[in-house]
């Protein structure tokens, strides 16, 4: 692992999840930096404009104001960024745009989270050593599609808990809760497609995601072998969420939008020649050959 090469984390946010947002704040401020020579930085973004479930923040609050000031002094700045509202596609896609022409000379690993998350201190070294070890797309948890006479399974039938997980697969998904690191060159150029991303895949932006890494060919692992096994929930007022009490539900798309069927019509979509040209090579049981359409990597000079 280069020890200049940049790391950057990317989570975003909705107004009404302050007291989640704070703690998680606080959790990805405090860990262990990789390496003291190598550039690591955390980006918030954040929207005026309202959308869906988010009615948007008139200006950036004082408490990450605070933050921003108090991580100029340690290892991990803090930076807040506001954008156009896409939803939980902004935790990557505008962190792409940020980079510069040397960062993306450098493949920086882009590592997402999200808002409601408790970390431990060694969450972000566990994700760069795995990266580094394994060469592929990481996350802590997820699941792995299921292929039947050639066609994907439906959501709620795909593995979620099986040692093989941690090995590098094309079909598995990592999921976004308790983080996913990939490298730049590991996306395809299509994933900033946002007018694209929106109309195919809704706000199912890990299947989005998972779609333009599968487009070139790279599989992706789990640190953890079950669904089961999960860092700390918070609610949105930012108490700890106990399995059986969810006294304060959380204000999540996935909750509210994609356990009622959502995920199913997104992979209808995301493998349909007429909507989107992915190689069915991809979605065989066994590893798939590199997609048959040119290779578009995101721009790296």
């Amino acid at each position: 692992m280069r020890k200049t090469v940049p790391v950057l984390i990317g989570l975003t946010s909705i107004r009404g999840r302050e007291g989640a947002l704070r703690r998680t704040l606080d959790t990805l401020l405090q860990q262990i930096p990789p390496d003291a020579s190598r550039p690591v930085s955390l980006h918030l973004f954040l929207s005026q404009e309202p959308y869906l479930l988010d009615q948007g923040f008139a200006a950036i609050p004082g408490f990450i104001q605070r933050r921003i000031e108090r991580s100029r002094r340690t290892a991990i700045p803090l930076h807040c960024h506001m954008v156009e509202n896409s939803g939980s596609y902004r935790k990557l896609l505008p962190m792409i745009s940020l980079l510069s022409t040397e960062q993306r000379r450098q493949d920086p690993y882009l590592i997402t989270a999200d808002d409601d998350t408790l970390y431990p201190r060694t969450w972000l070294t566990r994700l760069l050593e795995a990266q580094e070890r394994l060469g592929c797309v990481v996350g802590f948890r997820g699941r792995r599609m299921v292929v039947e006479d050639g066609r994907i399974a439906p959501y709620h039938r795909w593995i979620k808990h099986d040692p093989s997980l941690t090995s590098p697969h094309p079909l598995t998904v990592p999921t976004g809760k308790d983080g996913i690191c990939y490298r730049l060159s590991q996306l395809h150029a299509g994933v900033c497609d946002l007018k694209a991303a929106l109309r195919l895949a809704g706000h199912a932006d890990d299947l989005w995601f998972k779609h333009h890494t599968l487009r070139l060919g790279v599989p992706s692992a789990l640190l953890n072998p079950s669904l089961s096994l999960e860092f700390p929930e918070l609610s949105a007022d930012g108490r700890r969420v106990r399995p059986a009490r969810r006294s304060v539900p959380l204000k999540s798309l996935f909750l509210t939008i994609n356990k009622s069927g959502g995920n199913d019509a997104v992979m209808e979509r995301l493998v349909d020649p007429e909507f989107y040209p992915l190689a069915a090579a991809a979605f065989e049981e066994e590893m798939p050959a590199a997609p048959q359409e040119p290779t578009q990597r995101i721009d790296m000079a």
